[in-house]
């Protein structure tokens, strides 16, 4: 097909998918999401415990996640 066919594909592919995305985001009623979960264990130090927090905020077709307050990066995953 050539290099310039495939280029082509790839961004009507592209395309389609943040059209189908914005369209399922769009169904989520706007307004702000809070989540937290606990992780135990980071391949490393046995006992460890890492918290997990999210913040989603949705405004029409557009998403954000604000991870503040979740614990830095482990060693463990960071391999």
């Amino acid at each position: 097909y050539g290099l310039e066919r495939v280029r082509e594909h790839i961004d009507a592919l592209y395309d389609a998918t943040e059209k189908q995305m914005g369209a399922e985001i769009a169904r989520i009623p706007d307004g702000t999401y809070r989540g937290t979960s606990t992780v135990y264990f980071d391949s490393i130090r046995e006992g460890s415990e890492m918290q997990i927090v999210v913040t989603v905020t949705k405004r029409g077709d557009e998403i954000s996640f604000d991870y503040s307050g979740t614990s830095p990066q482990t060693p463990g995953f960071a391999v």
